[in-house]
This record gives structure tokens, C-alpha cells and sequence, in this order.
């Protein structure tokens, strides 16, 4: 491939799809003719060298022992290696390449590797199972890359780096590391009362050293109330199971592995004022936040499964409550910091909705099925706390609110037409007899009322 890209570095496809077929591909010299951005699809096919290759490794291990025939132990232990090196010349007939010709190589590693130990004891007395659980889990990743780049060479048949006039290189390495500590106790019984309770205690690299460690807590108990003597009877109903549950989850997801950290970055010129010379040097690149720490969502839900004539026809109903503190936000600071946003807690985000699932055995004969699947969902989300106004993707059409859905459009409010010229009139919001920016405001979001769907499945001898 010729990269996945448009302009010079274009793929060969994207300069197929854009160059048009009658024009043609030398000139009278039999030099390679190029279009607007895109390369001759000759020199693309001929003379452009990429290359690459990736070795992938992937091992996992396990060791059980049954310590008694109730209490057994169970270690795994798993890697995820990857190298991939890349090499590639740009010839100078190629737009990329025309100063001399371009050459890079890349060699990137990424390497996981995870670690878990858990100790369990299960048991029955009489009518009553119960079991317990603790363990811990070790794990960690890393990716380094190195990689450098020349331009200029002496013609295209030298092609190390080493023959270019100009070289530069540059590397990087990332890492994060998370331990989690964790138990478990569920009970069940006579098969009709289950509950269950978890705690688990991770600590994750990736943020402040005052902050490393949260406690995430969850509790959760069914009724298979089909079970109880007043319903064990009723042929009509096969299932009916109430479940309720409340929890705490983090979240780490969509930070940097060094998002706590204070960083600095190589690459920058310093006047030698002495010298008359340019002297390398560094500069700060990100502001540091020993307090930042995990995303935390607690959560309500409870729901009703009913079974009805032998599970012909299913339902499924969960109301849930959702509620996200210290979300993790990039909140602006002062000019005269050096820096325009650093990343802390500073968000609230609540969300409320339902779920309705709903399949059904419509007819089943010898050899033919035909069945149906509906769900409808909801979902209403505020934003109960936000440092200031956010445009998404730093534009305005989009932007972040407190009080407003997520994701809300902002945008002028047409409010009619000029019967004069028909031109749209729109709402002057700020009330100062202009419109302006300022007269923008929140009109809907991206997300919709309702998600839902229906399938209709028919099989007939074993063919869907």
C-alpha cells in the first residue's frame, strides 16, 4: 500500500479514483505526468518501495490445584507481543519524494503481559450454595518506537538513510501498569433467592501519586419468584425473576499513560547568544496533577424477566440510573500558564433510561421456525456539572453544557422567513437587536429519543 491517505501521500486507489482515465500517463518525452495532488499511477505501481512485516506472538498459561474438593486454586498468566518494522523510499518522480527522494524506517514494539491469581471456596448445606472468591490481577503494556527519516539522496539507488543529506530520528515509549485486588461472596437459595456482593480495589499508573487507588463496591440479588409455591403451578407463566442491583465502576479509558504527569519535550532550539548558534534544548508540554484521579460511576438498575407459554414468548424490562462523578476533563487554564488546558476532575454526568426486550416463537412446525426479536431502549443524559462551555472537536456546531444532553447542538434559531427577499429570520436570543455569535443556543442533540429494532427470523430445515 501506498498509504491510506489522500494528496501526496496517497494511496494507489485514491490516485485511480482521482486522476481521469483520459489523461494521459507520459508526455511527449516520456516523462510521468502528475494531476493536481495526486502521483502518476505508474510511478505509484513502479518505482514507490514499501515494505513491511510483523511478528506476532501470543501465549497464555494456567495452573489449577484443588487444595480440598471445595477450595481450589487457579493462577494464568498471558503475553501479547508485536514487532513491526516498516521501511519505505519515495522516489523523486513521486510528489512526496520530489525533494531528492524520501526514505523512512520505523521499527514499533508493543508488548502486554497479565497475571491472575484467585482462590475459590464453594459449598451447599441443605438448600443453601454459597461461595467465596478473592484474587488479584497484575498486569501491564508497553509500546516503543523508533524511527528515522532522510531526504535528498545521491539518485534512487541509494536508498539507506545513511545516504541522505538530511537525517533526523525520533523515538517514544509509553507504559501503564494496573494492580486490582478483588472478592466476591453470592449465595443462592433454594434456587429462587440469589444475591451476590463484590469489592474490588484498583490501582492504575496512570494517575496522581495521591490518588492511584479507588474501591469500586457492588451488591446484586435476584427472585425466581416462578419458584414460589403460589406460581410453581401456573403452566401459562415459565419464568418470572425480579433482579435489583447498585454498583460503582472507573473508569481509566481515554487518558494518556502519563495524564498525571508533568512532561517536558526534546526537539527545541535555544538562541546561543554567545555563539551566534542554536543550542538544542527542551520544553514543557503538559502541566502536572498529582490529584487527578479515577472516573467513577455509580449505578441503580432493576428489571423483570417474564417466560410465558413454555417460553414461547419472552419479556425483558431494566430501568436504570446512572451517575458519573470526576469525569476526566481537559478544563482551560490561563494563557499566562504556558499551556491552554490541563487535565482534571471536573464533571457530572447523569443518565436515565430503559430497556424492552421482547421475542417470540411465532410458529414452529416439522422442519420451519419462525421467530421475532423487538427492542426499544431510551436513554435521557444531563450534564449536572461542567467547569465551562466545551465545543466538541473544537467546533461550534457541537458543544458540551451544564444542564443540556451531551453532544447538544448549538446553532441559530430560525424563527421565519423575510416575505421580502427570503431570507431567514432568525431569533435574536441576547435580546440586543442584532444577530450575532452570541445569539447561538442549545437546539436538540445528536442523540436520538429512541434506539430500537425488529427482526424477523425464519428458518427452515436448519437454512435462517
Amino acid at each position: 500500500q501506498a498509504r491510506p491517505a489522500n494528496g501526496a501521500n496517497g494511496t494507489l486507489l485514491q490516485a485511480s479514483l482521482n486522476i481521469p482515465t483520459y489523461l494521459p500517463i507520459f508526455d511527449a518525452n516520456g516523462t510521468p505526468l502528475k494531476w493536481v495532488n495526486f502521483d502518476n499511477i505508474d510511478v505509484l505501481t513502479n518505482t514507490v518501495n514499501l515494505w513491511s512485516n510483523s511478528y506476532h506472538y501470543i501465549g497464555n498459561v494456567y495452573f489449577d490445584y484443588a487444595i480440598t474438593p471445595k477450595l481450589k486454586f487457579r493462577s494464568t498468566f498471558g503475553v501479547d507481543y508485536d514487532n513491526y518494522e516498516e521501511n519505505e523510499y519515495w522516489d523523486t518522480r513521486t510528489i512526496l519524494g520530489n525533494s531528492g527522494g524520501r526514505g523512512t524506517q520505523s521499527i514499533t514494539q508493543s508488548s502486554a503481559a497479565i497475571n491472575e491469581q484467585t482462590l475459590s471456596y464453594n459449598d451447599k448445606i441443605g438448600k443453601h450454595s454459597f461461595g467465596l472468591l478473592i484474587g488479584n490481577t497484575l498486569q501491564g503494556s508497553q509500546i516503543k518506537n523508533v524511527s528515522a527519516t532522510g531526504i535528498n539522496f545521491p539518485n534512487n539507488s541509494y536508498t539507506q538513510i545513511s545516504s541522505a543529506a538530511t537525517q533526523t530520528a525520533s523515538q517514544f515509549k509509553t507504559d501503564n501498569t494496573l494492580a486490582s485486588f478483588f472478592s466476591r461472596a453470592n449465595s443462592n437459595y433454594s434456587d429462587k433467592y440469589y444475591a451476590e456482593l463484590t469489592i474490588r480495589a484498583d490501582g492504575s499508573s496512570k494517575f496522581g501519586e495521591n490518588n492511584k487507588w479507588a474501591y469500586f463496591p457492588s451488591i446484586g440479588a435476584a427472585w425466581r419468584i416462578k419458584e414460589e409455591n403460589f406460581l410453581k403451578d401456573v403452566s401459562q407463566i415459565s419464568n418470572l425473576k425480579y433482579r435489583i442491583s447498585y454498583g460503582i465502576t472507573g473508569n481509566q479509558a481515554g487518558i494518556n499513560d502519563f495524564a498525571s504527569q508533568g512532561l517536558w519535550t526534546g526537539g527545541f532550539g535555544y538562541p546561543d547568544v554567545a555563539g551566534g548558534a542554536e543550542l538544542p534544548g527542551t520544553a514543557p508540554l503538559q502541566l502536572s496533577n498529582p490529584d487527578l484521579k479515577w472516573e467513577s460511576t455509580a449505578q441503580f438498575s432493576t428489571g423483570l424477566e417474564i417466560g410465558l407459554l413454555e417460553d414461547k414468548l419472552n419479556i425483558e424490562f431494566a430501568f436504570y440510573n446512572k451517575y458519573t462523578s470526576d469525569a476526566l476533563l481537559q478544563v482551560a487554564v490561563p494563557g499566562s500558564s504556558g499551556f491552554s488546558s490541563y487535565l482534571t476532575n471536573f464533571g457530572e454526568i447523569s443518565n436515565q433510561g430503559f430497556e424492552l426486550g421482547i421475542n417470540s416463537v411465532n410458529l414452529r412446525t416439522t422442519g420451519f421456525t419462525w421467530k421475532t426479536d423487538f427492542n426499544i431502549s431510551r436513554n435521557k443524559n444531563t450534564i449536572e456539572k461542567i467547569p465551562a462551555d466545551i465545543p466538541f472537536a473544537g467546533r461550534d456546531l457541537i458543544r458540551l453544557q451544564q444542564g443540556k444532553e451531551l453532544y447538544s447542538y448549538w446553532l441559530y434559531k430560525q424563527i421565519s422567513v423575510n416575505p421580502d427577499n427570503g431570507d431567514a429570520v432568525f431569533d435574536d436570543y441576547n435580546k440586543d437587536g442584532k444577530i450575532t455569535a452570541d445569539d447561538r443556543q442549545i437546539l436538540g442533540s445528536t442523540w436520538p429519543k429512541f434506539f430500537g429494532g425488529l427482526t424477523n427470523n425464519f428458518t427452515y430445515k436448519g437454512i435462517d
